[in-house]
């Protein structure tokens, strides 16, 4: 299913990219620049895609993410259960084990650098799911581009493109951050069970000033029950590649050297599959109720979208952990 909407007027009908086109640039609650169908939060856009998860690379869902100090190259000083393998072409791979679970995550030589913590991010990427949702995809993304490329010419600053695009081998890509600032909103979504199992927070210290962010809230839809079940994001690399997924994301920018970045924020997910009775248990309480996409044929692209007025994340305030 793909879609746009807003938490104030839920699913809008229409051209995506020509009403991308109509929205305001602004500065939201976190600092960076999103989009808005006018002024207040509640009318930021929030896109969902659908795709098909990526055989490898798809996932930076650890505990910690892709989080890495210095120290971690020196395999003896490592923390219990991380380990740094390196692979063919000289690929850095952050493995870390907890619980009888592993993730594995690529990384890179300039992640393993002082004071790097704003680098540290979830992630997930797919393909789009079907030629419908890769033409529509790329029509939104690159509708996003052009907007906040103008954006950056209002604000007299230069503008770097977004390397996950259609051409690239990232597309759709999507993350959140691992820390945010002690003073900053925590984005949408639910505590970690995994409560800094590595020792991140103590690693650099009270003076860097940061805390945890939520991890994003993934439901499993049960098609054949129509019913829905909330499981770990931490949980979503056991789940199959045939897997069908929404993403819920918001197009952000950020200014950094004069110039003007984006990227998606990943809001939620929902996996338009069968449940997996032995992963989609939840971790918690549900952080908000949300309206399943029931379909008949999981591999078709022409399900419905959440319904009008029915929002896809809670906003950036609530269910504070």
């Amino acid at each position: 299913a793909t879609s746009i909407s807003t938490q104030a007027s839920g699913e809008i009908d229409g051209n995506a990219p020509s009403l991308i086109s109509r929205c305001n640039v602004e500065i939201g609650p976190d600092g960076s620049f999103g989009m808005f169908t006018s002024t207040g939060i509640s009318n930021r856009i929030e896109i969902a895609f659908s795709v098909q998860p990526r055989s490898y690379g798809a996932y930076k869902n650890g505990p910690d993410g892709n989080a890495v100090l210095p120290r971690y190259l020196d395999a003896a000083q490592c923390p219990s259960g991380i380990t740094i393998a390196t692979r063919e072409a000289g690929q850095l791979i952050k493995e870390a084990t907890l619980n009888g679970k592993q993730w594995d995550c690529l990384t890179w030589r300039n992640n393993y650098e002082k004071n790097k913590e704003r680098t540290w991010e979830w992630s997930v990427s797919g393909t789009p799911a079907s030629v419908a949702s890769w033409t529509w995809a790329t029509s939104v993304f690159k509708a996003i581009e052009a907007k906040f490329k103008a954006a950056a010419v209002d604000f007299r600053l230069g503008f770097t493109p977004n390397p996950n695009g259609p051409d690239g081998q990232m597309f759709i890509f999507a993350r959140r951050s691992v820390l945010v600032e002690n003073a900053a909103p925590l984005d949408e979504g639910r505590g970690s069970e995994y409560l800094d199992p590595f020792d991140i927070l103590r690693a650099i210290g009270p003076e860097r000033d940061f805390k945890f962010n939520r991890i994003p809230e993934v439901l499993v839809i049960d098609h054949d029950q129509k019913v829905e079940f909330p499981m770990s994001f931490h949980d979503l690399h056991l789940l199959a590649t045939t897997s069908h997924f929404s993403f819920f994301v918001t197009p952000r920018a950020f200014k950094h050297l004069g110039k003007l970045s984006w990227d998606f924020r990943l809001i939620c997910i929902q996996v338009l599959a069968k449940k997996q009775a032995a992963i989609a248990v939840s971790p918690s309480k549900s952080v908000r109720k949300r309206k399943g996409i029931f379909l008949d044929d999981i591999t078709s692209d022409s399900a419905g979208s959440p319904s009008k007025k029915q929002g896809t994340a809670a906003s950036s305030s609530s269910s504070q952990v």
